[in-house]
C-alpha cells in the first residue's frame, strides 16, 4: 500500500510547497511609495520694514497623492538678510502650516525657506523686500507698497505722508484685479482688470482718506478692499 501512495503524496507536498512559496512571494511585495509634495499657499514677495513681522504669514501646502496631508512638520529657517520665523504648529487637515516672518535689519531683498524633509518642491525659498522704519515719500519703503494678491490687498490699510508715491504690485500668480475707488473721480482708480505682471502707481498729494476696492473680487468695504490714509 505504501508503494502506491508514496508518489501522490509526494506530489502533494510539492502542490503545498508551490503554493506556499507563492503567497509568501505576494504577501512581501510592497505597495507603491505615496508621492508627497509641497508648494506655496501664500505670504510671498511681500514687501515689509526692517526688523519687524509681515503683514501675511508665510504658508505653504502639503500634499500626498495629491490631497492634503495632515501632521507634517515644516522646517521653516531665516536666509538672506536674517530674521526669524514662528511656526504655528504641523499642517492641517487642509494641508496647510503658516509661519510669522519677522524680517532682520537688513533693507532690501530678504528670502526664507520652508523644508520638508522626501517631499517633492522642498526646499521651498519666499522672498520680501525690507524698507528702513520710518520711511515713506515714494522712495520704495514699506509705507508706500502694496501687494495686490488673490482676493487680498496687503497691507489692507497703510498711512502715509503726503507726497507719497504708493505703487500696488500684483503679486506672481495674482489673477483679474483692478483697483477702484469707493468715490467717483477719486483716486486711487486703474479700473482694467489685470493679472500679474503689473503695477499701479499714484502719488497722493492731499491729506485725507482713501477707500478703494477690487471689481472683480470686493465691494467698498468688504471683500478685497483697501484704504490709504494721507496725513
Amino acid at each position: 500500500m505504501q508503494t502506491h501512495f508514496a508518489p501522490r503524496m509526494r506530489l502533494a507536498l510539492l502542490g503545498t510547497l508551490a503554493l506556499a512559496a507563492a503567497c509568501s512571494s505576494n504577501d512581501s511585495g510592497a505597495g507603491p511609495t505615496p508621492t508627497v509634495s509641497i508648494q506655496k499657499a501664500g505670504g510671498d514677495q511681500q514687501p515689509g520694514t526692517a526688523g519687524q513681522a509681515l503683514p501675511a504669514p508665510l504658508r505653504v501646502l502639503v500634499t500626498q497623492d495629491g490631497s492634503p496631508m495632515s501632521g507634517a512638520t515644516i522646517t521653516w529657517a531665516a536666509g538672506t538678510g536674517g530674521g526669524a520665523l514662528a511656526p504655528t504648529g504641523p499642517t492641517g487637515s487642509d494641508g496647510i502650516a503658516s509661519a510669522t516672518w519677522t524680517l532682520g535689519a537688513t533693507v532690501g531683498n530678504q528670502t526664507a525657506s520652508a523644508a520638508l524633509q522626501g517631499a517633492q518642491g522642498s526646499p521651498l525659498t519666499f522672498t520680501a523686500t525690507a524698507a528702513a522704519p520710518g520711511g515713506g515719500g515714494g522712495g520704495g519703503t514699506a509705507t508706500d507698497q502694496v501687494s495686490v494678491q488673490n482676493n487680498v490687498f496687503s497691507p489692507q490699510v497703510i498711512t502715509v505722508p503726503v507726497g507719497t508715491t504708493v505703487t500696488w504690485t500684483w503679486s506672481a500668480n495674482a489673477l483679474e484685479h483692478n483697483i477702484v475707488p469707493n468715490t467717483a473721480g477719486s483716486v486711487p482708480n486703474d479700473p482694467t482688470i489685470s493679472s500679474a505682471p503689473s503695477s499701479y502707481q499714484v502719488t497722493f498729494t492731499a491729506p485725507g482718506t482713501y477707500d478703494y476696492y477690487c471689481q472683480v473680487h470686493g465691494s467698498p468695504g468688504a471683500g478685497m478692499h483697501g484704504t490709504v490714509i494721507v496725513q
